[in-house]
């Protein structure tokens, strides 16, 4: 017996879901439940994953009426420039697009500070450039050791994939940099790594996309083999 789903509503949500949604009573049980335990995480892949089963049903109102239930804080606030529409604005949000933008704020932040105030930390040169060719400052910041450039680069890359509607987990956002040792230079503790170029970040996700295509045609191409099995036995 399903359990009742007024007991698992969330306060602060907004309204009642749409009644496309409502009326597939597991999907609403899984759907609250997440909100309820707080994992918006879940929630998120419930409604993805229904919408991609039930695509004539996922229309702007419904991912709107989702992202309202789903992500409650963001009604009433102004339109991104970076969403082109509801169902792109749902997606990023269930992708971290929250922390991410949080994230790279904080690291330009920090970088703006050091560069107005350049003799307020210990700096010295580490080891390898940056991306754009300039020398790599090494912060010590309350006795830790910290790149504030790559803080950068990397909140900066990771929100750029969110914002491109590409995302997916297991995605790598850094590479081994290759150095020589130059006289004069204070070597740093610890494997270095640099951020990928959005360019080799395309490239990945460009052979990764690849990947997918391929494994769905051959799923594609064994069904449609099944399918003619099956009649050729009927027969």
């Amino acid at each position: 017996m399903l359990p009742s789903l007024s007991a698992l509503v969330p306060t602060g949500t907004g309204g009642s879901f749409p009644s496309e949604v409502s009326g597939n009573t597991d999907l609403m049980v899984h759907i609250l439940t997440a909100l309820h335990a707080g994992d918006s995480e879940e929630a998120c892949k419930m409604a993805m994953r229904w919408c991609a089963s039930h695509r004539a049903d996922c229309t702007w109102t419904l991912w709107q009426d989702l992202r309202f239930r789903i992500f409650p804080h963001t009604q009433g606030v102004p339109w991104p420039m970076y969403a082109h529409d509801e169902k792109q604005w749902f997606y990023m949000l269930c992708h971290g697009l929250e922390a991410a933008l949080a994230k790279q704020a904080a690291a330009a932040l920090n970088l703006r500070l050091v560069e107005q105030t350049p003799h307020s930390v210990p700096t010295w040169i580490g080891r390898g450039m940056n991306r754009d060719g300039s020398r790599r400052w090494i912060y010590s910041i309350r006795g830790v050791e910290r790149d504030l450039q790559f803080e950068y680069d990397l909140a900066d890359l990771q929100l750029r994939v969110i914002l491109s509607g590409r995302y997916r987990k297991g995605l790598a956002y850094t590479k081994g940099n290759v150095w020589k040792p130059r006289a004069g230079v204070p070597p740093h503790a610890g494997p270095w790594v640099v951020v990928l170029t959005w360019e080799e970040m395309e490239a990945q996700l460009d052979r990764l996309d690849g990947i997918t295509r391929s494994s769905a045609a051959i799923i594609d191409q064994v069904d449609t083999d099944d399918e003619a099995e099956g009649e050729e036995d009927g027969n």
